[in-house]
């Protein structure tokens, strides 16, 4: 019995040693991202660690480009929180869909939407000022005011400040979401996929894997991947594009230093009731931020005016494995008056 509560005692002082650890560089971590030498947003290489890999960064960004299905315009745009990287594509006279991507990511996230949605409508993919492309932030964002003023200001440098489509993943969602509540004049439609937070809150499950996905190690990442994604995604992918998921982010943490950004958070019963854009939110049914059940089940008591779909047999990831679904519900969705 002295035999087993020592060892009890022993794996729980380990245990205990691991977590304050872990608790110590996170906070540190957070300290760095919070409180960023202002020196080092005026290199010439921010937001990248130096001038060798910003290089090699853009260069594979570039390659990637290629790959874009249509012809397109791509510019940069002045704000008051950085330098901001837009791609347009579609017709002159097609009504503005303005794509903004997932936590981390870039406007290449959407190459599998873009052949379909730019056929109809103005696309503007976005480089968030929140992820690893070729935007510039030199302005730290606190909270979501800072970027509904960030959007605020990029649509009207666009001149796209009426009949705008707004749709968003992940993260990008979350900002949309916020768009919605906070400025909706000059909204046409909005579509929120898989949005971070926004309907209820993130699991404390998968803030631990975030938190873990922060470190620069290969492990952290697949750790993080498998825990956002879920057996039920990953199964549906080959391990070489598994693969490439945790080698992309690898070599986003070598090149860019961690980015400044706000934790995602819940729209409230009042702010949903008063939403009066049409809206559609389009949850996976294995989602692993929350219950897609549940967040269906909120929408429907609090605003049913507000448009759900749950997208069957697969849950994060359900941009990248259902896309051809999502690309004819969210054309379906726009089309209708």
């Amino acid at each position: 019995m002295k035999f087993k509560l020592k060892s009890f005692m022993k794996c729980l002082l380990i245990s205990f040693g691991v977590l304050i650890a872990v608790m110590i560089i996170f906070i540190a971590l957070f300290i760095s991202i919070t409180f960023e030498d202002e020196k080092t947003k005026n290199t010439s290489y921010h937001p990248f660690k130096s001038e060798k890999i910003k290089a090699k960064y853009i260069s594979l960004y570039e390659k990637n480009s290629q790959k874009w299905p249509a012809d397109s315009i791509s510019k940069f745009v002045d704000t008051s929180y950085g330098k901001t990287f837009v791609r347009i594509t579609g017709p002159d006279n097609g009504f503005p869909l303005v794509l903004l991507h997932g936590g981390g990511g870039s406007s290449l996230d959407w190459l599998p939407y873009i052949e379909a949605l730019s056929g109809v409508y103005r696309t503007y993919a976005i480089d968030g000022i929140y992820g690893n492309g070729k935007s510039v932030y030199t302005k730290t964002v606190r909270n979501s005011d800072d970027y509904v003023q960030w959007l605020n200001e990029l649509f009207t440098a666009l001149g796209i400040n009426r009949n705008i489509n707004l749709m968003g993943l992940s993260y990008g969602g979350w900002i949309a979401g916020q768009y919605l509540v906070h400025h909706p004049e000059g909204l046409k439609k909005v579509v929120l996929i898989a949005p971070a937070a926004t309907v209820l809150p993130i699991s404390p499950q998968w803030l631990g894997r975030m938190m873990v996905g922060l470190f620069p190690f290969r492990a952290c990442k697949k750790y993080f991947f498998r825990g956002v994604f879920g057996e039920q995604d990953l199964s549906k992918i080959s391990e070489a594009e598994q693969e490439k998921f945790v080698d992309d982010a690898m070599f986003a943490a070598e090149a860019c230093k961690p980015i400044p950004t706000a934790m995602p958070t819940m729209i409230q019963d009042n702010e949903l009731r008063a939403i009066t854009i049409p809206t559609l939110i389009i949850i996976g049914e294995y989602e692993n931020m929350y219950s897609a059940q549940k967040a269906v089940q909120r929408i429907g008591q609090v605003a049913p005016h507000v448009n759900t779909t749950i997208i069957p047999g697969t849950g994060h990831l359900l941009a990248v494995i259902k896309k051809d679904v999502i690309n004819a519900i969210v054309l379906d969705f726009l089309k209708k008056p």
